[in-house]
């Protein structure tokens, strides 16, 4: 059955503008907030600034709840929906036994249905052609919103956006930068695979991909200009055909990119040496794994630690910004080796007719998913396209115009 695709585009809008109700009482108050909205907005707003998070939460139950009781006699939805619910009572139970407690496991439930309730309606359902021209045509007002957002800010900033120590971290429309960092990369691969299959989209693809770019960097999130200017070199390389002269010239380019990241990163880390001393920020989250018991290094303390909904809710619990440490937290070696495994299956399969190496697309993949700065199943702006690209390629299905 052909689905038109709007539940996607709904579900996208609300997650790409949770943070609205707080940038609006921002700039009513003439506020400058950088890097991220307190509680205090909150406390002293009502639920207002939180309006669409709530929108957004309902949405998603209401859509979940849909896709269970209308697809149940297929097999398949019913092994998916099996697979879900067996992840989660599994990681219920962990999380007794670690002493979790209920607001980890409604936080995990809920920083994993997003992904999982899209990959449902995107693998059940056939989507109408015309689908991924109004899915990009979303994904570009949402780009130009943000790009509105981001100006308006550096402007109460005094016009200016300093990376580094100290820096100028536009939010956009979201309550973070880092959301919007995220934001910015899963808009650049959106573009990337229409472009590819879409020979009249040139200027729309450069256009927005280097507004996408500008509001990574705006963001402060160097992994995902990184990543960013990547995809897009590679893509750049497959729709061009670059003959052995191009790859010569554009392989050391992205060599030379990542390189460049790489330094910028230990150069920071070692301005940084406070924050190892005293056991706080990133280095915490990774100290911390040396104090697990060894039966929950190998099995994991349950669903939902290390989660940012978990947090939101009140559960204690540290931010751990790597998705390795959030999957080895929550289910262990084995999970972190299982997800892994499924990982490198998904590249053999996608990318078995392609021009490049699937194991080499999957070694990169898989290097840079463990290294992937925060949770990722909790950056829902980039899981979206994501998953749609993969359940695309997966399925074979063609673009139209």
């Amino acid at each position: 059955m052909k689905k038109t695709g709007n539940a996607l585009k709904i579900l996208y809008i609300l997650v790409t503008l949770t943070g609205i109700g707080y940038f609006v009482i921002a700039y009513k108050t003439g506020t400058l907030v950088l890097w991220g909205y307190s509680e205090d907005i909150t406390l002293n707003n009502g639920v207002f600034p939180r309006i669409i998070n709530y929108a957004k939460d309902i949405y998603i139950v209401l859509l979940a709840t849909y896709l269970l009781f209308t697809e149940n006699k297929n097999y398949t939805m019913q092994k998916d929906w099996f697979y879900l619910f067996f992840a989660i009572f599994l990681g219920i139970v962990l999380a007794i036994v670690s002493g979790n407690g209920l607001l980890c496991v409604v936080g995990g439930i809920r920083a994993y249905l997003f992904s999982f309730v899209v990959y449902c309606y995107c693998w059940k359902n056939e989507l109408v052609e015309n689908f991924w021209t109004k899915f990009l045509r979303t994904v570009e007002i949402m780009i130009l919103l943000q790009l509105v957002g981001v100006v308006i800010q550096a402007g109460l900033a005094g016009g200016g956006i300093q990376l580094g120590s100290g820096a100028y971290r536009m939010m956009g429309l979201f309550t973070n930068a880092g959301t919007l960092g995220y934001f910015s990369l899963g808009a650049v691969v959106y573009l990337c695979y229409v472009f590819l299959n879409n020979e009249t989209l040139k200027i729309e693809f450069w256009l927005f991909s280097l507004i996408s770019i500008f509001l990574a960097l705006a963001s402060g999130s160097r992994g995902c200009v990184i990543y960013a200017v990547i995809i897009i070199l590679v893509t750049v390389m497959e729709k061009s055909r670059l003959n052995q002269i191009g790859k010569i010239l554009a392989i050391p380019l992205i060599a030379i990119v990542v390189l460049a990241v790489v330094i910028s990163n230990l150069t920071t880390y070692v301005g940084r040496g406070n924050l190892m001393e005293s056991g706080t920020g990133r280095f915490k989250a990774w100290s911390d794994l040396f104090e697990l018991k060894f039966w929950q290094i190998i099995f994991g303390t349950g669903l939902g630690a290390g989660t940012n909904s978990a947090r939101s809710l009140g559960a204690s619990s540290i931010e751990m910004d790597s998705s390795f440490t959030v999957f080895i937290v929550q289910y262990g070696i084995w999970g972190v080796t299982l997800f892994i495994t499924q990982m490198i299956k998904v590249f053999q399969t996608v990318y078995r007719n392609s021009r490049y190496k699937w194991y080499v697309l999957a070694l990169i993949g898989v290097t840079v998913l463990i290294l992937f700065s925060g949770s990722l199943f909790e950056q829902y702006t980039f899981v979206i396209p994501l998953i749609i690209v993969f359940c695309s390629l997966y399925k074979g299905e063609e673009i139209g115009n």
